[in-house]
């Protein structure tokens, strides 16, 4: 846009990408450099995420900010949300709530309110310390994700209960290579059940060399229905139950990675249930697949 006296006027900007905002300063100095020229950028919207725009401006000197906030505390707080009602959404969910920070409070929640799991979330987890009395008494389980060819990794992820362990990595691995992996890992580890990503059939050479092996890998089709119906499909439903628990007492590996890829993972409701973000989605926004965290 080229004009004398320019205004942008960027609504519900929470979410929107801070490479929008750089397109509407560029036309801003523009205008400001024409003689009498006058330009002003407005953007509004909730604090949802650290990651929009948003929140951006609202950490550039040069913007002027206002905040408007329903908190029950703060003498300054909008009169047009009930007082009552912004209480008990605080004693309901807790002020340290995303929810509650973004919508009541005003303030910029740790991490985007639709995320499965905060920094601080996977941080605890991994600084986490169990001993064996906490998690013995569990099945040993290995969770398999088997690479799709290009950039991705097959990895081997073994847990115990409470406790999950430092995971192994394959690239362009064969399926009897990684079927022969398993095996090395089930004889050291001692593991009593396998479960291999079998979404499109990726995983299918790696469960009929275990079988061949004589042994009995289950097979998980990320796509199929899942087991509560409060979840979308399969997917959906072990992602939002393995942030659970995380929350609930259980403990990573460090790895910052894996703190990458958990915590970049979003939810939404589809068709009235929780859905976990597609693939593809996840895979722009990291520029890499989530194997370690899938498996």
């Amino acid at each position: 846009l080229h004009a004398k006296y320019l205004l942008y006027i960027v609504d519900e900007s929470g979410a929107i990408p801070p490479a929008i905002i750089k397109t509407a300063e560029q036309g801003l100095g523009e205008t400001l450099t024409r003689q009498g020229g006058f330009a002003k950028i407005l953007t509004a919207g909730n604090p949802i995420t650290t990651d929009g725009l948003l929140y951006a401006v609202a950490k550039m000197p040069s913007w002027h900010n206002i905040k408007i906030t329903s908190d029950p505390e703060d003498p300054n707080r909008t009169p047009r949300i009930d007082i009552k009602w912004a209480q008990d959404q605080i004693d309901t969910y807790g002020r340290n709530d995303p929810w509650v920070q973004s919508y009541i409070l005003g303030d910029f929640p740790e991490s985007a309110i639709n995320s499965l799991l905060s920094i601080k979330d996977v941080e605890t987890a991994m600084d986490r310390h169990l001993t064996p009395q906490d998690y013995a008494y569990a099945q040993k389980r290995l969770g398999i994700d088997v690479a799709r060819g290009g950039l991705d990794s097959t990895v081997i992820f073994p847990r115990q209960g409470l406790a999950a362990f430092m995971y192994t990595k394959m690239s362009k691995a064969s399926g009897n290579e990684v079927a022969a992996r398993v095996l090395q890992a089930k004889a050291k580890w001692g593991s009593e059940m396998e479960f291999v990503d079998d979404t499109g059939g990726f995983g299918g050479s790696v469960i009929d060399s275990l079988k061949v092996a004589g042994q009995s890998p289950i097979g998980i089709h990320f796509a199929s229905k899942a087991s509560n119906s409060r979840y979308f499909n399969k997917r959906s439903e072990m992602w939002l139950e393995m942030a659970e628990w995380v929350k609930r007492g259980g403990a990573l590996p460090k790895c910052n990675q894996l703190k990458k890829e958990l915590t970049s993972v979003q939810y939404y409701l589809r068709n009235g249930k929780l859905a976990l973000e597609d693939k593809d989605q996840i895979k722009k926004r990291l520029g890499f697949s989530p194997d370690i965290a899938d498996s």
